[in-house]
């Protein structure tokens, strides 16, 4: 049961990470560059807005990995459909 709840609140988070997050940090990225580009930022504020993407993405990946994690140990202890058990 409680595999099953750690699995739908994973789904959450990749839900959130998916529409929101993602796209947020990259559009940060992309203005930070341009901003740059046009001489109204600085180097380490491009850097930064492109090191926050990267994390963001590697968040979502672990979720992603916690995720079919959850699923795996869901399937392991559920028997199978005509099993017999």
């Amino acid at each position: 049961k409680q595999e099953m709840a750690n699995a739908d609140q994973l789904k959450k988070r990749q839900e959130l990470y998916r529409k929101l997050l993602l796209p947020q940090a990259k559009q940060q990225a992309q203005a930070a560059l341009l901003a740059y580009q046009s001489d109204r930022g600085d180097f380490a504020d491009v850097m930064r807005a492109y090191i926050d993407d990267l994390n963001t993405r590697l968040d979502q990946q672990r979720i992603d990995v916690d995720r079919l994690k959850a699923k795996a140990n869901i399937l392991y202890f559920v028997p199978a459909a005509g099993s017999g058990s």
